[in-house]
Protein backbone atom coordinates (compact mmCIF):
# COMPACT_ATOMS: atom_id res chain seq x y z
CA UNK A 1 0.00 0.00 0.00
CA UNK A 2 1.45 3.38 -0.96
CA UNK A 3 2.12 6.16 1.56
CA UNK A 4 -0.44 8.41 -0.17
CA UNK A 5 -3.10 5.79 0.23
CA UNK A 6 -2.34 5.41 3.95
CA UNK A 7 -2.46 9.21 4.45
CA UNK A 8 -5.78 9.46 2.70
CA UNK A 9 -7.32 6.74 4.81
CA UNK A 10 -6.00 7.96 8.14
CA UNK A 11 -7.42 11.50 7.82
CA UNK A 12 -11.11 12.33 7.45
CA UNK A 13 -13.91 9.83 7.19
CA UNK A 14 -13.46 6.18 6.35
CA UNK A 15 -15.01 4.82 3.19
CA UNK A 16 -17.69 3.07 5.24
CA UNK A 17 -18.59 6.27 7.09
CA UNK A 18 -18.85 8.12 3.76
CA UNK A 19 -21.13 5.48 2.30
CA UNK A 20 -23.21 5.40 5.50
CA UNK A 21 -23.68 9.17 5.59
CA UNK A 22 -24.59 9.29 1.89
CA UNK A 23 -27.10 6.46 2.41
CA UNK A 24 -28.78 8.23 5.35
CA UNK A 25 -28.70 11.60 3.53
CA UNK A 26 -30.29 9.99 0.45
CA UNK A 27 -33.15 8.55 2.49
CA UNK A 28 -33.74 11.69 4.57
CA UNK A 29 -33.55 14.11 1.65
CA UNK A 30 -35.54 11.81 -0.63
CA UNK A 31 -38.25 11.38 1.99
CA UNK A 32 -38.45 15.13 2.64
CA UNK A 33 -38.71 15.88 -1.07
CA UNK A 34 -41.43 13.27 -1.60
CA UNK A 35 -43.35 14.47 1.45
CA UNK A 36 -43.06 18.05 0.25
CA UNK A 37 -44.04 17.36 -3.37
CA UNK A 38 -47.24 15.38 -2.96
CA UNK A 39 -49.47 18.08 -1.40
CA UNK A 40 -48.21 20.60 -3.96
CA UNK A 41 -49.11 18.22 -6.78
CA UNK A 42 -52.57 17.57 -5.28
CA UNK A 43 -53.30 21.28 -4.67
CA UNK A 44 -51.50 23.20 -7.43
CA UNK A 45 -53.52 26.41 -7.09
CA UNK A 46 -52.76 26.65 -3.39
CA UNK A 47 -49.07 26.28 -4.15
CA UNK A 48 -49.34 28.85 -6.95
CA UNK A 49 -50.81 31.33 -4.47
CA UNK A 50 -47.92 30.60 -2.13
CA UNK A 51 -45.38 31.21 -4.93
CA UNK A 52 -47.01 34.58 -5.65
CA UNK A 53 -46.99 35.46 -1.93
CA UNK A 54 -43.18 35.52 -2.00
CA UNK A 55 -43.36 38.47 -4.43
CA UNK A 56 -40.18 37.44 -6.23
CA UNK A 57 -41.41 36.57 -9.71
CA UNK A 58 -44.08 37.64 -12.17
CA UNK A 59 -47.22 35.79 -13.17
CA UNK A 60 -45.75 33.64 -15.95
CA UNK A 61 -42.62 32.60 -14.10
CA UNK A 62 -44.66 32.00 -10.96
CA UNK A 63 -47.02 29.70 -12.86
CA UNK A 64 -44.05 27.87 -14.39
CA UNK A 65 -42.46 27.40 -10.96
CA UNK A 66 -45.74 26.18 -9.46
CA UNK A 67 -46.17 23.66 -12.30
CA UNK A 68 -42.62 22.29 -12.35
CA UNK A 69 -41.20 22.53 -8.82
CA UNK A 70 -43.42 19.85 -7.23
CA UNK A 71 -42.62 17.40 -10.03
CA UNK A 72 -38.92 18.18 -9.76
CA UNK A 73 -39.12 17.48 -6.02
CA UNK A 74 -40.92 14.21 -6.73
CA UNK A 75 -38.36 13.04 -9.30
CA UNK A 76 -35.42 14.05 -7.08
CA UNK A 77 -36.96 12.27 -4.11
CA UNK A 78 -37.49 9.09 -6.11
CA UNK A 79 -33.94 9.23 -7.50
CA UNK A 80 -32.43 9.67 -4.05
CA UNK A 81 -34.48 6.91 -2.43
CA UNK A 82 -33.93 4.46 -5.29
CA UNK A 83 -30.24 5.26 -5.67
CA UNK A 84 -30.50 6.35 -9.31
CA UNK A 85 -28.37 9.27 -10.49
CA UNK A 86 -27.45 10.06 -6.87
CA UNK A 87 -24.70 12.58 -7.67
CA UNK A 88 -26.92 14.55 -10.02
CA UNK A 89 -29.91 14.33 -7.70
CA UNK A 90 -27.84 15.61 -4.77
CA UNK A 91 -26.48 18.47 -6.88
CA UNK A 92 -30.01 19.40 -8.00
CA UNK A 93 -31.12 19.19 -4.36
CA UNK A 94 -28.33 21.61 -3.41
CA UNK A 95 -29.55 24.07 -6.07
CA UNK A 96 -33.17 23.65 -5.01
CA UNK A 97 -32.43 24.19 -1.33
CA UNK A 98 -30.26 27.23 -2.14
CA UNK A 99 -33.15 28.71 -4.15
CA UNK A 100 -35.62 28.06 -1.32
CA UNK A 101 -33.18 29.51 1.22
CA UNK A 102 -32.82 32.64 -0.92
CA UNK A 103 -36.61 33.01 -1.14
CA UNK A 104 -37.01 32.55 2.61
CA UNK A 105 -34.23 35.04 3.31
CA UNK A 106 -35.91 37.53 1.00
CA UNK A 107 -39.21 37.12 2.86
CA UNK A 108 -37.48 37.57 6.22
CA UNK A 109 -35.53 40.64 5.11
CA UNK A 110 -38.67 42.30 3.70
CA UNK A 111 -40.72 41.35 6.77
CA UNK A 112 -43.45 39.66 4.72
CA UNK A 113 -45.92 37.24 6.26
CA UNK A 114 -45.83 34.23 3.96
CA UNK A 115 -46.99 30.74 4.90
CA UNK A 116 -44.22 28.17 4.82
CA UNK A 117 -45.74 25.35 2.83
CA UNK A 118 -42.53 23.41 2.22
CA UNK A 119 -43.70 20.44 4.26
CA UNK A 120 -47.45 21.16 4.33
CA UNK A 121 -48.27 20.66 7.97
CA UNK A 122 -51.90 20.85 9.06
CA UNK A 123 -51.39 24.40 10.36
CA UNK A 124 -48.61 26.02 8.30
CA UNK A 125 -46.86 28.83 10.08
CA UNK A 126 -45.18 31.79 8.48
CA UNK A 127 -41.63 31.71 7.19
CA UNK A 128 -39.47 32.51 10.20
CA UNK A 129 -35.92 31.96 11.38
CA UNK A 130 -36.81 28.40 12.39
CA UNK A 131 -37.85 27.49 8.86
CA UNK A 132 -34.76 29.29 7.56
CA UNK A 133 -32.58 27.20 9.91
CA UNK A 134 -34.35 23.98 8.88
CA UNK A 135 -33.80 24.73 5.19
CA UNK A 136 -30.15 25.58 5.95
CA UNK A 137 -29.74 22.20 7.63
CA UNK A 138 -31.22 20.41 4.64
CA UNK A 139 -28.88 22.37 2.35
CA UNK A 140 -25.85 21.42 4.45
CA UNK A 141 -26.87 17.75 4.39
CA UNK A 142 -27.24 17.86 0.59
CA UNK A 143 -23.87 19.63 0.21
CA UNK A 144 -22.10 17.11 2.42
CA UNK A 145 -23.72 14.21 0.60
CA UNK A 146 -22.78 15.61 -2.79
CA UNK A 147 -19.22 16.36 -1.66
CA UNK A 148 -18.80 12.84 -0.33
CA UNK A 149 -20.14 11.29 -3.53
CA UNK A 150 -17.98 13.41 -5.81
CA UNK A 151 -14.77 13.82 -3.84
CA UNK A 152 -14.66 10.80 -1.52
CA UNK A 153 -16.42 8.13 -3.55
CA UNK A 154 -19.35 7.90 -1.12
CA UNK A 155 -21.08 5.35 -3.37
CA UNK A 156 -18.02 3.23 -4.18
CA UNK A 157 -16.80 0.08 -2.57
CA UNK A 158 -13.79 0.28 -0.21
CA UNK A 159 -11.07 0.11 -2.86
CA UNK A 160 -12.88 1.66 -5.80
CA UNK A 161 -12.56 5.29 -4.75
CA UNK A 162 -8.82 5.04 -4.12
CA UNK A 163 -8.10 3.31 -7.42
CA UNK A 164 -10.21 5.90 -9.28
CA UNK A 165 -8.17 8.71 -7.67
CA UNK A 166 -4.93 6.98 -8.59
CA UNK A 167 -6.05 6.59 -12.21
CA UNK A 168 -6.86 10.31 -12.40
CA UNK A 169 -3.44 11.35 -11.11
CA UNK A 170 -1.55 8.88 -13.28
CA UNK A 171 -0.87 6.16 -10.71
CA UNK A 172 -1.51 2.48 -10.99
CA UNK A 173 -4.97 1.04 -10.76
Amino acid sequence: MSAGRVARRSGGWSAGACRGFVFVARLVLGGLLLWSSLPKIRHPYGFLTNVYDYELVGARLGAFIAMTLPWLELVLGLCLISGLFVGGALLACVGLMAMILFAQGSVLSRDLSVACLDFHTADPGPVDYGTFARTSGVLVMALLGYGLVVFRGGLSGPGEADSAVERRVGGEG
